[in-house]
Order: C-alpha cells, then structure tokens, then sequence
C-alpha cells in the first residue's frame, strides 16, 4: 500500500523546521504533503528552500484545518493518509505496529499512541469513548491499553483513502478546528 503523509500548517515554521526531518526520516517511501493555510511567517519558504521533495500546496486564503486536510486529501496519491499535525513527530519505527491493521479492508483508519508532554508531566492520549446523552454525543478519553477507539484524532492518525473519499472527508461546518461542541463537564470529575 503507498503510503502519503498530510501536515496542515499555519505559522508552524518553527515547528516544521523541528520536526520535518524526523517525519521523513521515519515514513520512508512515503509521499510527504504540506498543506499551508496561508500562513504569515515563511514557513513556504522554508519548506522550499530546505524541503524541495516535500509537495507543498501553499493555499492563498486561510480557510481552518479541515479545509486544508481535505485539500491536501485529495492530492495525495497514496491508499493510506498519515495525517499528523505540525507539532508532531514519530517515534523510530511508529508505522510497523499500525500498518497491518490494513489488512483488514474494512478498517478505516488506525489512531496512534500520543506523547504529550503537561505540567512536567507526559501524558498519553490516542484512544476515545462516548456516548449519546439527550440526542448528543459526549466523549471522553479512554484508557490507552484497548485497541477500540471511537474516533482517531486528525493529529495523529492513518485513514483509507477510498473510504475518506466516500465518507465526503472532514466537516468544514466546524473550521477553522474539525471538533464540534461538546461536553466537558467529565473531565473535571476524572482529573
């Protein structure tokens, strides 16, 4: 399976220049796209200057990150899109334990384990609960250590194209993020 990487960016030079490499270096044979929402600062030149394999779509008006994700979407060639946001980086070898999930064609995407780092702290993140209260979803975290999720975060996450497309892609409605509102009253009885 070919395999594209989408990175939204706006204003993430600094980012990009810190974790570019290691995106490259860790998806090898990958398609790497960088889909820029029109950013200010010279992320387009720098990707140009020090990135010339990387495909860039440098975007004229900024629109929000689902709108720019489905762009790049429908650019890439691959049958696999590793979305990841400009503040991520992969660990050595990230995509050996999430490729074979594929092979199941009825799995649509694969979320992946993420390291975040709070108040000094790492905390993981990567796998979702909900469920409908008064005609509403509400979600919460789940604990790491299951392989079911409720939805893959559009940060870190791999997607089948040929599902993606049928499924219309991300919801603009909610740009400039792709979340809706929701409730959050849970996380104060958690933490």
């Amino acid at each position: 399976m070919k395999l594209s990487v989408v990175i939204p960016n706006y204003n993430g030079r600094d980012l990009l220049a810190a974790n570019l490499k290691k995106v490259i270096a860790e998806s090898k044979g990958a398609e790497i796209i960088v889909v820029d929402d029109a950013s200010e600062d010279d992320s387009i030149l720098f990707i140009q200057k020090n990135f010339p394999r990387i495909k860039l779509i440098a975007k004229e008006k900024n629109s929000g990150f689902s709108s720019s994700v489905n762009l790049a979407v429908r650019k890439a060639c691959g049958d696999l899109i590793v979305l990841l946001n400009s503040d991520v980086y992969p660990k050595k070898n990230y995509l050996l334990p999430l490729l074979p999930y594929f092979d199941d064609k009825n799995v649509f995407a694969v979320g992946m384990l993420q390291e975040s780092y709070e108040n000094g702290r790492i905390v993981f993140r990567g796998r979702g609960l909900g469920k409908f209260k008064r005609g509403f979803m509400t979600h919460r975290y789940g604990e790491i250590d299951k392989k079911d999720t409720l939805w893959v975060s559009g940060g870190a996450g791999i997607f089948r194209k040929l599902i993606w497309d049928k499924l219309g892609g991300m919801r603009t409605i909610y740009d400039p993020f792709y979340w809706e509102d929701i409730d959050l009253s849970w996380r104060a009885k958690e933490h």
